[in-house]
C-alpha cells in the first residue's frame, strides 16, 4: 500500500487510533491524505474499543474502509510452522493450534464490521500483494476501477468476480501445432486470434454489455467492478481478451487493472 503512497502503520494500537486520524487531518506541511492501519491480535486489549474509534473518526470526516484477512486453520498451522515464528497468541500453557483459535474468536468483531473479506488460504505473497494492491489503487486514483481477470475453469472461477464470461466456445490454439507454447500475451497467439471474427465479435459484446451496466455499478456506491474471463487452461483465450479488453477501456478513460490468474 506504500506503493500507492499510503501512511502505514503497523498495528497501532487502538486506544491512539482516533488521536492518529487528528493528526492526519492537522498536518498541513505534510499532506496525509490516504492512511492504512493494521491491527491482529496483538491489540487484544483493546478491540472492544475499536468500533467506538472508528465511528468517531467517520464524524471527522474521514472516510474508513475496513480489510478483513482470514485463512483456514491448517493453513495457519503450516505458515507458522513453516516460517518458526511465535504466534502472538502462544505461551507455555496455550499451543499454536489453540492460540489460532483463541485468536479467531478474539477477532470476530473485527471480521463483523468489515466490508471487505479477503480469504488468504490459496493466495501466495505475490498474489496477495496484488489484491490489496487492487483495493489501494482505487483511492490513490480516486475514481472507480475496473478489474479484469483472465482464469482457468480447470481450477475455479474466481469467488469474488462481479461477473464471468466464458471464452471457451472460442477456437483454441492449443490445438494447432506448436502454439500451445505460447500465451495470450505473445505475438504467435495474438496473430492467431487476430484473423478470427468470431473473437472480435465476443470482445466487442463484452465490451457493450459491461459498458452499459458499470454506470449503475457505480452510481450504487460501488467503487470497483471485477469482471472475469475464463477459458479452459487460462493462457490462451481469455489471456487474449483480457488484453484486449484493457486496451478498449483505457481509451475510454476508464482505470483498469488486469491479472492473468495462470501466468506469473
Amino acid at each position: 500500500m506504500e506503493d500507492f503512497g499510503f501512511y502505514c502503520v503497523d498495528n497501532l494500537p487502538i486506544p491512539q487510533l482516533v488521536a492518529f486520524a487528528k493528526n492526519v487531518l492537522a498536518s498541513e506541511k505534510n499532506p496525509i491524505r490516504l492512511a492504512a492501519v493494521s491491527i491482529d491480535s496483538r491489540n487484544r486489549w483493546f478491540l472492544s474499543e475499536l468500533n467506538d474509534a472508528l465511528k468517531e473518526i467517520e464524524q471527522l470526516g474521514i472516510h474508513v474502509e475496513f480489510m478483513f484477512l482470514d485463512a483456514e486453520e491448517a493453513v495457519l498451522v503450516k505458515r507458522y510452522s513453516e516460517t518458526r515464528r511465535m504466534h502472538p497468541l502462544m505461551s507455555d500453557s496455550v499451543s499454536l493450534v489453540d492460540g489460532i483459535k483463541l485468536e479467531r474468536q478474539l477477532l470476530t468483531s473485527l471480521s463483523e464490521r468489515a466490508n471487505r473479506h479477503l480469504d488468504t488460504t490459496n493466495l501466495t505473497p505475490h498474489d496477495l500483494r496484488f489484491l490489496v494492491q487492487e483495493d489501494a489503487a482505487e483511492f490513490h486514483t480516486g475514481r472507480e476501477v475496473l478489474l479484469l481477470k483472465s482464469f482457468a475453469y480447470k481450477y475455479g472461477a474466481p469467488l469474488d468476480a462481479d461477473y464471468v464470461f466464458d471464452v471457451r466456445c472460442l477456437p483454441n490454439p492449443y490445438w494447432e501445432g506448436d502454439l500451445k507454447q505460447y500465451n495470450g500475451l505473445q505475438e504467435p497467439i495474438q496473430n492467431y486470434f487476430s484473423t478470427k471474427p468470431e473473437v472480435e465479435q465476443m470482445i466487442e459484446q463484452i465490451e457493450k454489455f459491461i459498458c452499459d451496466w458499470l454506470s449503475l455499478f457505480y452510481a450504487n456506491g460501488r467503487r470497483y467492478l471485477i469482471v472475469a474471463i475464463g477459458c479452459t487452461g487460462g493462457r490462451h483465450r481469455s489471456v487474449y481478451v483480457v488484453e484486449k479488453l484493457e486496451q478498449r477501456f483505457s481509451s475510454r478513460g476508464f482505470v483498469v487493472q488486469k491479472r492473468h490468474n495462470e501466468i506469473s
